[in-house]
């Protein structure tokens, strides 16, 4: 990493506050700055900032004879981490026990980093600790660390900051046996010295070693490692490397020892999902395994590219070979309108495969059929146990929050696998997912035989709600939409078919409404159309602002209209209901318009977006 213009505010900031912490001497710590601004002065910016700060502490130290001039910092960081851990047991969400719940006390650790909060109090402190504990995660990485972890023999985990280092020692505790602690060498900030270790709690916990020589440069390089370190790190089969920079040398390192596992979480904090894009590099769990499947991988809003990817092993959990997977609306709006949570990504939430390897004492055989449910839930929230898991706070979701099944391979646990009965093909069962969506929408209200429904949105989810209340006893069921070809397809699924601009003529005409469009327009007309007492279930996602006018809300009062929103599914009732209903009367097959190999999943999604032809749903066969 070279030095950017933006560095010097900041290598400038280190200076001022190295003179100020070195010594009480105003003229003193005007030499301080007025070298170290020399020195930034005649910066090489081919060199990485490490360095520079490194040439920074020196000036202090030759002005002063002062080692470590953040000592006091240093103790009192590793104070207020200790009150902060004897506080957990007032955390309900923590689990001493539970790995995510100590792995999240590590992340949160982050925030006793000096050269952020200077300022930092226990009030401060503990609230950041709390919110640690229910914000959303990165439960792939998470899982892909546990397991890690679990299955080496020997860890070399390389400390970071004082205070920190406090909680790194609560989330290491299983593991301190098989554990090598490494330290820098030499007083380089708040990073954590041999020295500091009973501090921090970590005097005789696990064997430390000295990471880096007597220059003292912030970060790990390879040049300045001791020969101890280097001996620990070439016998290591798992090096987590937290939160310092990584110069070029490591990478030489990385070539060399191939049969090292290497966890460089190079922001913890970016363990935290963000509500679009984590910011910094999220967490990064790079694992030296062949390059073994396909998938279509979304690189940036917009980008999507087929490539080789690793696929790393989740102990526990089954290995699925993808079988179809169905391009969803919200594939549309992820990859190419709104952006995803994260990059890269692989996309992919309905889909169905075979189990190729199991966990062991995996109740489901190796070549079960099967389509799998899609979300993650926490299992801890008020939600998740109250048994309302498709409302989860903290919940993960294949082909969003984590990587989903456009590739050739996927692990899925044990509780998210639904098998398919014989009668229903693969294809059939990537469908079962929107299948579920569209049945647990309409289940919420009771439907009286004979009643009459109009669903407004003639896509996927839209077709297979009006399915379901034909299904649950309604007579008459049309379906409106503004594209000929899909009202023309509705026909042939044996439903009525209305123009958008004819809805104004529908004034009061149904007992049931569907909106699956997100529209303000269709949800009005939803509500127009809705009778007496009538009832209007509202699916469709928000596609732009939503406005509703006087008029609409004086129809919802006048009419006495229920209205009902709807979010995921449930295994039971509505992925149930699915199975008893594929083999019969729910039409899934028909809906299938196209089914198009992976390989060419970028081609694809050019021809959908651009509006080319009509597609209902269309599958990717994920084998080609």
């Amino acid at each position: 990493m070279k030095t950017c213009l933006e560095c010097l505010p900041c290598l400038g900031k280190n200076a001022v506050d190295a003179a100020k912490r070195s010594t009480d001497d105003i003229a003193v710590r005007k030499q301080i700055v007025s070298d170290s601004l020399r020195l930034l002065a005649e910066n090489d910016f081919e060199m990485p900032p490490p360095f520079t700060a490194r040439k920074i502490l020196d000036i202090a130290r030759r002005h002063t004879g002062k080692e470590d001039i953040y000592r006091s910092e240093k103790k009192r960081s590793n104070t207020l981490a200790e009150k902060l851990v004897s506080e957990l047991s007032g955390i309900p969400e923590y689990h001493p026990d539970d790995f995510e719940s100590r792995l999240r006390l590590a992340v949160a650790g982050n925030i006793l980093d000096f050269g952020i909060f200077a300022d930092l109090d226990i009030a401060r402190a503990l609230q950041a600790v709390r919110s640690a504990f229910t914000r959303p995660l990165d439960h792939e990485a998470a899982e892909r660390l546990h397991a890690r972890m679990e299955s080496a023999e020997n860890i070399l985990y390389i400390l970071d900051n004082c205070g920190e280092a406090v909680f790194d020692r609560v989330f290491l505790e299983p593991y301190r046996q098989k554990i090598t602690l490494g330290v820098r060498g030499r007083a380089a900030f708040n990073d954590v010295l041999g020295s500091d270790l009973a501090d921090c709690g970590l005097a005789g916990f696990a064997r430390a070693v000295t990471a880096n020589g007597p220059a003292g440069i912030p970060g790990t390089i390879l040049s300045e490692c001791s020969e101890e370190f280097r001996q620990v790190f070439g016998q290591a089969d798992l090096i987590i490397e937290k939160d310092r920079e990584i110069s070029r040398p490591w990478t030489n390192i990385r070539i060399r020892s191939r049969s090292c596992s290497w966890s460089n979480v190079r922001s913890w904090r970016g363990l935290f999902r963000r509500n679009r894009i984590p910011s910094r590099s999220a967490c990064i769990i790079s694992e030296r395994e062949n390059r073994d499947m396909k998938a279509a991988v979304l690189k940036g809003n917009g980008i999507l590219k087929i490539e080789e990817v690793p696929l790393p092993e989740i102990r526990g959990w089954y290995k699925i070979r993808v079988a179809f997977a169905g391009i969803c609306g919200s594939d549309l709006g992820r990859g190419f309108k709104n952006g995803a949570y994260h990059y890269p990504l692989i996309m992919g939430h309905e889909f169905s495969g075979v189990t190729e390897s199991v966990p062991p004492g995996g109740k489901y055989p190796a070549g079960t059929r099967a389509a799998v449910f899609p979300l993650l839930p926490c299992g801890k929230c008020e939600s998740c146990r109250q048994g309302l898991i498709q409302l989860c706070s903290h919940y993960d979701y294949f082909g969003s929050r984590r990587n989903g099944a456009f590739a050739q391979f996927l692990y899925v646990p044990e509780s998210n696998i639904i098998p398919m009965p014989e009668p229903v093909s693969l294809e059939e069962a990537a469908l079962c997912e929107p299948a579920a969506v569209a049945h647990h929408a309409v289940y919420s209200h009771a439907v009286q035989p004979g009643a009459s429904a109009l669903v407004i949105g003639g896509g996927p989810v839209g077709l297979l709600a009006a399915q379901w209340l034909k299904i649950r006893g309604c007579g008459k069921v049309a379906v409106a939409d503004v594209q000929q070809a899909k009202l023309e397809f509705a026909e042939t699924l044996g439903f009525r078919s209305v123009h958008a601009e004819d809805l104004e003529k529908l004034d009061s005409q149904f007992d049931l409404c569907v909106e699956a469009c997100g529209l303000s327009t269709t949800r009005n007309a939803a509500v127009s159309c809705c009778s007496r007492q009538g009832h209007v279930f509202l699916i469709g996602n928000p596609a732009g602002t939503l406005e509703m006018e006087p008029r609409i809300y004086s129809s919802i009062l006048r009419k006495e209209l229920s209205l009902s929103g709807s979010w995921n599914s449930l295994p039971d009732p509505d992925w149930k209901e699915v199975l008893n209903h594929a083999e019969k009367d729910l039409k899934l097959k028909e809906m299938i318009t196209s089914v198009r190999p992976l390989s060419r999943a970028d081609q694809v999604f050019d021809e959908i977006l651009s509006g080319r032809g009509f597609q209902c749903k269309t599958l990717l066969n994920c084998q080609e």
